[in-house]
């Protein structure tokens, strides 16, 4: 499956916040793949966010940061822009998973994890 940089980057903390939910063996296994191939793109995309705060910012209490409101702050944000909206392919296998009614999420890593899980009818 397709799946934007931005996509895999917000999914992947709220499939680790889905690990830790009970859920039918065959929905941990395939869970558990997910979260393996997402953090396969999420090293690149932090690999590259760390090499665009290098390029783009200035040593600042004892580490690098790029300020507000500054053209190196303008750069950073477009380049990181432009990662976040790349596509990649992801290998997600079997549809969508079908999550139990008694899984408790919140609502914003729900809609992350839209691409991925669907909520059966009750």
């Amino acid at each position: 499956m397709k799946l934007s940089n931005g996509q895999i980057f917000v999914a992947g903390p709220a499939v680790r916040k889905l690990m830790g939910q009970k859920v039918p063996v065959s929905s941990s296994a395939r869970i558990v793949r997910l979260a393996q191939e997402l953090d396969i793109h999420l090293a690149v995309i932090e690999g590259v966010r760390q090499q665009l705060i290098k390029q783009y910012g200035k040593e600042a209490d004892g580490g690098v940061k790029i300020l507000p409101n500054t053209p190196e702050m303008e750069a950073f944000s477009k380049d990181w822009a432009e990662l976040l909206a790349e596509e990649v392919e992801v290998k997600f296998e079997g549809g969508k998973l079908k999550l139990p009614w008694t899984v408790e999420i919140d609502p914003q890593s729900l809609l992350a994890l839209d691409a991925f899980v669907e909520i059966p009818a009750e």
